[in-house]
């Protein structure tokens, strides 16, 4: 069965389409640690719609389904069967969620794929996509229909629309289309459908689902279009009875609805019916082509509509589109419908004039509409030879989301108003800048070095692991680093928005053969673009010492005397070997005790370990550690109460490291690393170096011993000490 669908009303087409309306926030309503839209309110947000319906043979839906809204004739697809005037961009998508489409060559070659709405992962994409521009979510469009292959596909992308609003943190409502639904039956099957979704689907417990003055939010489209059924009083039920179910109702209706023109119908009962919605949105799909049409309109209709609804208590929701093209649906000359976006400068206009009036809340049409040309996102253009196509007019694929954030910036008042795009498809939406590194200058050859690297989000987008957001190596090679050359987030629910920093962490293995080498890093948005600041180091390499000694702790404590000590009466320290905790397994691990947590001098407190290892035979002796603490307890600089000695003089938490040349009887301190030291550089594993090279008399010495000392200050202080070795130049 073919939908007839009129441009004057809403131009689409086909039974069942979903449509998913998408926001953005007058007041970004984002959690500063989760990254979750505020799903309390309409107000500020610009509504995008989400059809959710194209489909592919082989995706798990009933045969009957096959290439529906691709293809014109579901059956099959090639030329002169296809319904869409755009081809996604599907470079992004997981492989399970495409498929080869058969009967297609593209004008740049390659095999051509479509997406099928009904995986999850496919709307996965798109709900990241929202999250990375900012894009607050969608209402999902639900096509009446008692065919039951059908219903069971809108109740597959419902359930993945549901899981994906919840994955990235987006907003999603219900959005009814009555189109061709029989008029006799309208009222029960949509009372119905909804008391059925809102229990299947949980609604009332749901953190995503959207509301406005603390009721779920439902919209019906179609009520009023001289092309859809419905009656005045049929509609004003429907409306009760979704208000009596503590609904707040939008209506989806005809431009003209306030005079009863444009698209309307012409009975005076409208009037009535129109104005029971709690919010109204016209359909202005195709209604205007240029800059003085939209402000014509804007000025003229949609700020007398707005008048109408404030007086009335009733929220003003306008419609803005990109572009508009339906040629391959309707078999028609190329060309011949197109309304053309104008580099982008048509969605900008309308976004621009509806604020400059005084809306608070947009709608924009469409999300993923590539049947009717009004998609927003990612498109291709590489297209198939045959039909009637549009591109993306040189502009990147994302440009069009682009846009779409900064109309929302725009909307919300965090940018100034003005009709000028603020940004160009000739910069970047991703961009970084370095913040810090932990990578060393110099390493011995073979050594490995767990750094970090921190980056700060100074674009666009927000980045998450699952669209490929990593650390990468320049030129994809790194003679530190193997594992892909990519530097993952820690997890696939980490996220990155604008102005916010991220500290990948990762392991170096220094190159065998001694020499100066170079590292680079910078960011990269996978399969996208290379982008920010780039990290570039020098580091050393020198030639491995010969290894005397290697504690690794993995399953004892390797021979180390272990002991503990306290500066007044109170409680010992800590000492002990430790199973896990290490890098990677087992440690020395010491602590301090929470009985003597003061700032006196009589109330420190700690753990030792030494051993005598010989460097008989060797010279150029040095000592490797690896080190870790945790945040550490109070700090306390002044002398404190008391007359105890404390190490430095100092009542700060500290680690010494001493060196014995007979056998410890006699300690000299080689190095010491104090409170701030620890806390600024060993939250995680740090390897530290203590270069006793220059002291002849720890070269050939049966009696050369090393010492570890701990000095704590609370019951929470912990220290862990592994990978101690000690090697010589020869």
């Amino acid at each position: 069965m073919v939908e007839r669908s009129s441009l004057g009303s809403r131009a689409r087409a086909w039974p069942g389409a979903l449509v998913l309306v998408a926001v953005i926030s007058l007041l970004l309503a984002v959690d500063a640690l989760a990254q979750v839209v505020d799903r309390s309110t309409m107000t500020g947000k610009v509504i995008c719609g989400y059809q959710g319906w194209h489909c592919c043979p082989g995706d798990g839906n009933d045969s009957r389904v096959g290439w529906y809204h691709w293809a014109k004739d579901r059956t099959w697809i090639g030329p002169g069967n296809y319904n869409t005037e755009i081809w996604p961009d599907t470079a992004e998508y997981n492989s399970s969620d495409i498929f080869v489409v058969p009967n297609t060559t593209l004008t740049q070659g390659g095999t051509p794929y479509l997406y099928s709405a009904s995986k999850p992962g496919a709307v996965d994409t798109h709900f990241r996509w929202m999250q990375e521009y900012n894009i607050d979510g969608a209402f999902l469009q639900r096509f009446l229909t008692n065919d039951p292959p059908f219903l069971a596909m809108r109740n597959t992308v419902a359930t993945n629309v549901k899981s994906a609003a919840s994955t990235y943190g987006r907003v999603w409502a219900l959005e009814y289309d009555i189109t061709w639904y029989p008029e006799a039956d309208l009222y029960n099957k949509i009372t119905s459908d909804w008391a059925w979704f809102k229990s299947a689907y949980d609604i009332t417990n749901d953190p995503r689902y959207l509301h406005h003055n603390g009721k779920p939010v439902v919209a019906v489209w179609g009520f009023g279009f001289t092309d859809r059924p419905g009656t005045p009083q049929m509609c004003i039920d429907v409306i009760n009875y979704f208000k009596n179910s503590g609904c707040f109702v939008v209506g989806g209706v005809p431009w003209g609805w306030r005079d009863r023109t444009g698209g309307s119908k012409t009975d005076p009962a409208w009037d009535n019916a129109y104005r029971s919605f709690d919010c109204i949105t016209p359909w202005t799909v195709g209604i205007y082509s240029s800059w003085s049409e939209i402000n014509s309109y804007s000025s003229g209709r949609a700020a007398a509509d707005l008048s109408t609804c404030n007086s009335l208590g009733i929220l003003y929701m306008e419609t803005s589109w990109p572009r508009f093209g339906w040629d391959n649906m309707k078999g028609t000359t190329c060309g011949s419908s197109h309304i053309s976006s104008r580099g982008g400068q048509h969605l900008w206009d309308q976004i621009y004039a509806y604020k400059s009036i005084g809306l608070t809340v947009q709608f924009l049409a469409m999300y993923d509409e590539y049947d009717e040309s009004t998609a927003i996102m990612k498109m291709s253009d590489n297209v198939p030879t045959s039909g009637c196509w549009w591109t993306n007019e040189g502009k990147h694929p994302d440009w069009w989301l682009r846009l779409t954030n900064y109309g929302g910036k725009m909307l919300r008042g965090e940018i100034p108003l003005s009709q000028t795009i603020p940004i160009s498809d000739s910069t970047s939406p991703d961009n970084a800048q370095i913040v810090s590194d932990t990578i060393p200058t110099s390493m011995t050859a073979g050594q490995q070095r767990s750094v970090s690297v921190t980056v700060k989000n100074t674009g666009e987008t927000c980045w998450n692991s699952r669209n490929f957001w990593r650390l990468g190596a320049v030129g994809d090679s790194d003679p530190f680093y193997g594992g892909g050359c990519r530097v993952y987030m820690a997890s696939d629910s980490d996220r990155v928005m604008p102005n916010q920093q991220y500290t990948f962490t990762f392991t170096l293995t220094a190159p065998s053969t001694p020499g100066t080498y170079t590292t680079d890093w910078r960011m990269v948005h996978e399969l996208i673009r290379w982008f920010g600041g780039t990290l570039t180091k020098q580091v050393q390499v020198t030639a491995a010492p010969v290894v005397i000694s290697n504690s690794t702790f993995n399953s004892s404590a390797d021979g180390w005397t272990i002991s503990v000590w306290r500066a007044g009466t109170n409680d010992y320290g800590t000492m002990a070997w430790q199973s896990s905790g290490g890098n990677p397994s087992g440690c020395m691990l010491s602590t301090g005790i929470a009985a003597t947590d003061s700032t006196g001098r009589c109330t420190r407190e700690g753990g030792e370990i030494k051993k005598t290892i010989s460097t008989a035979g060797h010279s150029g002796i040095k000592v490797y550690y690896d080190l870790k603490v945790n945040t550490l307890g109070e700090a306390n600089t002044g002398a404190g109460l008391g007359s105890c000695t404390v190490d430095h003089n100092l009542i700060d938490e500290q680690i010494t490291v001493f060196y014995s040349t007979n056998g410890g009887s006699s300690w000299t301190e080689a190095e010491w690393v104090k409170r701030v030291n620890l806390l600024a550089g060993y939250q995680s594993y740090g390897t530290r170096t203590v270069d006793l090279s220059g002291i002849s008399a720890c070269n050939n010495n049966a009696n050369f011993a090393v010492r570890f000392r701990w000095q704590f200050n609370t019951g929470s202080d912990t220290g862990r000490l592994d990978n101690i070795k000690v090697g010589a130049n020869n």
